[in-house]
């Protein structure tokens, strides 16, 4: 997405690619981690989260309302972008663990759909059949395919 976004640090491993920012705001600087975890036939789930740094993992289960929210959006974004370009026959599977969440994500697609389709085909889960998306449904989870063979233009 357009805007500004945080610098990111990218981590590889076998089946987990994170990528570490630090939200700055009111609250102070908060760590920050997105991650893509392998599901299956070029599938990734996407988590996002606080970066726990004595656990080393993603707590996604707090909301951190650090006034940033614009700029953590672009930069997950940007991540997902990246991610993309490097693994263009990628799906990336979206679902927010909470409902505050969840209408975070589908609140902001809707925001940004323009720009994100100029990227990706969309797609939105209702039941267990997925549906090309459309501003105004409801949908439980999201699922992105990278447009151009992950080349940006």
């Amino acid at each position: 997405m357009v805007g500004e976004c945080y610098d990111t640090k990218k981590n590889v491993s076998a089946s987990v690619t994170l990528f570490e920012f630090v939200s700055t705001g009111p609250k102070g600087t908060i760590p920050k981690a997105a991650q893509f975890t392998y599901q299956f036939d070029d599938t990734y789930n996407f988590g996002f989260g606080d970066w726990d740094e004595k656990t080393q993992k993603i707590d996604d289960s707090k909301l951190s309302y650090n006034g940033d929210a614009e700029k953590v959006l672009h930069t997950l974004g940007n991540i997902i972008r990246t991610f993309t370009v490097i693994n263009w026959n990628v799906s990336i599977f979206v679902k927010g663990n909470t409902a505050v969440k969840h209408r975070w994500y589908q609140m902001n697609i809707n925001k940004h759909l323009e720009e994100i389709e100029n990227y990706f085909f969309l797609w939105g889960q209702v039941g267990d059949q997925w549906h090309p998306y459309e501003k105004g449904k409801k949908y439980s989870a999201f699922l992105a395919i990278r447009q151009n063979g992950g080349f940006s233009f």
